[in-house]
């Protein structure tokens, strides 16, 4: 998606940017990218498209 200046981003546009996104990650080299940062490794088990795909899903729009 191309934005220009004059467009204003919704929620749902934000949300579909995002998921076109989680479906790219590479998720094997993000863990081990990340690896070093976190105490306990085993957090990242939960780590996947599907699992940040939901997340995006459930977020809740405060436009008005």
């Amino acid at each position: 998606m191309q934005i220009n200046k004059n467009y204003k981003i919704t929620c749902d546009d934000e949300k579909t940017m995002l998921i076109s996104r989680f479906q790219e990650i590479g998720y094997i080299q993000a863990k081990e990218d990340v690896i070093p940062f976190i105490k306990d490794i085993r957090v990242l088990n939960i780590w996947s498209k599907e699992f940040f795909i939901s997340l995006t899903n459930n977020l809740i729009s405060n436009e008005s």
